[in-house]
């Protein structure tokens, strides 16, 4: 099984674990707030808000954005503990992969096939970073996702 397909699969748990997260997400009681957003095939898009989850310790983290008509954006980290550039294209571990759903798709998402994936802060409060990807669904489209960026509060402390 190649990473793309083994991060495709961590991404709908991270969007699982997000629409099935308890409220109480850390030491302050709140969950991780923040802001994401990114053109898509030319139209802006924004979140209504941004979460990181963490999934098997630590070792699968999920930025997850979605605004209020249902549309999804999802990067997930695999190994990855701290600033980094990643390449969408390579199937190697650490990496990374991004996917976006169309609220008029929610059947199918545009895995990441080649981009890259900037994490440029990363410590006890934030993850921020910016990311670009071209993605392709199960069929064959794709989609242009460029000027991706995200400030993410942590839910709870990832480094102890």
């Amino acid at each position: 099984m190649t990473m793309h397909k083994v991060l495709g699969t961590m991404v709908i748990l991270g969007i699982s674990a997000v629409l099935m997260a308890p409220a109480d997400c850390g030491p302050t009681g709140t969950p991780g707030m923040g802001a994401m957003s990114a053109t898509i095939d030319g139209t802006n898009w924004n979140a209504g808000n941004c979460n990181i989850n963490e999934i098997a310790t630590e070792e699968i983290i999920t930025i997850t954005g979605a605004d209020a008509a249902g549309a999804t954006m999802v990067c997930s980290l695999l190994g990855i503990d701290g600033e980094t550039t990643l390449d969408l294209a390579d199937d190697s571990a650490p990496g990374g992969n991004c996917s976006w759903t169309d609220e008029d798709d929610m059947g199918g998402s545009f895995g990441s096939i080649s981009g890259e994936l900037d994490i440029s802060t990363w410590n006890d409060e934030l993850l921020e970073g910016t990311f670009e990807f071209t993605g392709e669904d199960t069929e064959g489209n794709t989609v242009e996702v460029t000027n991706g960026e995200f400030t993410c509060e942590w839910g709870i402390n990832p480094l102890g």
